[in-house]
């Protein structure tokens, strides 16, 4: 017993240093993001978007008649099974130019659909308590079109503090969706959701072209599986208030998942919480899909970094085959905290090439050069500028 009390005399010791080991190992890890300054929602100025001309729609989608007689025009009455009746019947619904009010069941659209907005619509989301839901629901479908969505998310009126999917557009294992000029704010989640179900592969030819994502507590847009998508001259801003707080975040959820034919083009990330740009390949271990990401005419302006990148821990990359290619070009980097972010060991065979990078900070202006990626893991091979 003796000698038994002794060993054990020896151990605590032992464990404590690796406790403090640890602590200190987490600390390094951590410090600097404790560095990070808070957040300050910051105002967006040049906008340059104006809505799309939906003129030749105005007749033939008129849906006042499903709503109920003395309708109100305030967006402070449901409506949601009024106008789901109008979305199951009509090929084409033009939303009145007054706020309509919606709950979390949210609008299920339907294949071949073309959905407009006027000037003065918008679908409001009414204060819930769930952790998962969204205002549009694009989900196992062919061809539809959305054109200048106004949708306000219930951010300020939910009635828990739980989960991060309140999302405003939720397109999953969908194909041919097109997203014209949205305006989506103040989503309990993400603006914009793009992924897969367990009953499909992945959603195909999505396209995000215009418009303005601002202030959504999780993502601006998050891109979880897709072949072929596009997005453009749009300007995410402002995405705060539980993680990632990105303002477009690439992150797979599983091995099986895929991010191919993807070009992100003249789009703008403003003051988003932690990164304009979002890479995470955590999960793509034992992939074989390849990675193919094209981004051109990035601007970010006072994102706490504009870019970073996620890659996958060692013990996740043993039977790893993930492979391809980002392309990041003729971006603008504009005051930000941190150049860009790795995190975790950098260990997937993805190229990444940088090229006509430039970093303007407190006026002066200057290129990215290769040495001040000096700190990203080799095991990532950077192109040189």
């Amino acid at each position: 017993m003796k000698k038994i009390s002794k060993i054990c005399s020896m151990v605590r010791p032992i464990k404590f240093l690796c406790l403090v080991f640890v602590l200190f190992e987490f600390f390094l890890a951590n410090y600097s993001f404790c560095q990070k300054k808070p957040f300050v929602y910051k105002k967006v100025t040049d906008l340059n978007s104006s809505n799309i001309d939906i003129s030749n729609y105005l007749l033939n989608g008129d849906i006042t008649n499903y709503l109920p007689r003395g309708y109100s025009k305030r967006g402070d009455v449901d409506y949601t099974v009024f106008i789901q009746k109008a979305i199951d019947k009509m090929d084409i619904v033009v939303l009145p130019p007054f706020p309509i009010a919606v709950n979390s069941s949210s609008l299920k659209l339907k294949s071949n659909f073309k959905l407009i907005f006027q000037p003065n619509s918008k679908l409001v989301m009414l204060p819930n308590k769930l952790t998962s839901y969204c205002v549009l629901g694009v989900v196992d479908l062919d061809n539809v079109t959305i054109i200048n969505a106004n949708i306000e998310g219930d951010r300020y009126t939910h009635l828990d503090n739980r989960g991060e999917w309140g999302m405003g557009i939720y397109v999953e294992n969908s194909r041919n969706v097109k997203i014209l000029n949205p305006k989506i704010r103040n989503c309990w989640g993400d603006g914009i959701y793009i992924g897969r179900n367990t009953r499909g592969s992945f959603s195909r030819n999505i396209e995000i072209i215009g418009g303005w994502l601002d202030n959504n507590r999780r993502n601006g847009i998050s891109v979880i599986s897709v072949d072929n998508l596009k997005i453009s001259n749009i300007v995410v801003s402002n995405s705060n208030g539980t993680s990632p707080m990105s303002g477009i975040d690439f992150e797979p959820n599983k091995s099986d998942e895929i991010l191919k034919n993807i070009r992100v083009q003249n789009v703008r990330t403003f003051n988003n919480g932690f990164d304009g740009l979002r890479f995470v390949f955590t999960y793509l271990q034992g992939s074989s899909q390849l990675v193919n990401i094209s981004v051109n005419g990035h601007r970010d302006y006072y994102s706490y970094m504009p870019i970073s990148f996620f890659g996958a821990q060692k013990e996740l990359t043993k039977t790893n085959t993930v492979g391809g290619e980002i392309n990041y070009s003729n971006c603008f980097w504009y005051d930000n905290q941190v150049d860009f972010g790795q995190y975790f060991n950098l260990n997937l065979p993805v190229r990444i090439k940088l090229s006509n990078v430039n970093k303007i900070q407190k006026g002066k202006s200057r290129i990215l050069q290769y040495s001040d990626l000096k700190d990203i893991n080799n095991s990532f091979t950077i192109g040189k500028n």
